[in-house]
């Protein structure tokens, strides 16, 4: 089943240049219920936010699988995204929250951009991004 959400607010927290949380409530019209979803993400490694963003190719494959905070204004690509979602029915009571941790291992081109992107949780897995004029 797809859910179609009435309505929905996200808001964002930035600091030093990164996003560092998102929170997004969103009622779904199927059943009236309430989704809470909260994300943090984090900067450890500093890895530089450098990718093509004017390439929508490149642009889904980094969102395909995560939320992540794709705008070139930030100053670095994060490497740990942890996620929680609450789910509430139309009167408010908690029916089901789950948690999860993504982890990605990045590394860069001679020339500074994305080259590939790791996730120790998927070993088999590897994104390769390749740019061409």
């Amino acid at each position: 089943m797809t859910n179609t959400y009435i309505s929905s607010i996200t808001d964002h927290t930035i600091s030093n240049g990164n996003v560092t949380g998102e929170s997004k409530v969103a009622i779904r019209s199927t059943d009236n219920e309430l989704e809470e979803t909260t994300l943090s993400f984090e900067y450890n490694n500093a890895y530089a936010n450098k990718s093509d963003f004017n390439n929508a190719a490149i642009l889904g494959e980094l969102n395909l699988f995560y939320a992540w905070p794709l705008n070139n204004g930030y100053k670095n690509m994060p490497e740990k995204i942890n996620t929680s979602t609450v789910y509430k029915d139309s009167n408010g009571n908690i029916f089901n929250t789950i948690s999860s941790t993504n982890s990605m291992s990045l590394t860069f081109s001679a020339n500074g951009y994305l080259a590939t992107m790791f996730d120790p949780a998927y070993p088999t897995g590897r994104w390769y991004y390749i740019y061409n004029k």
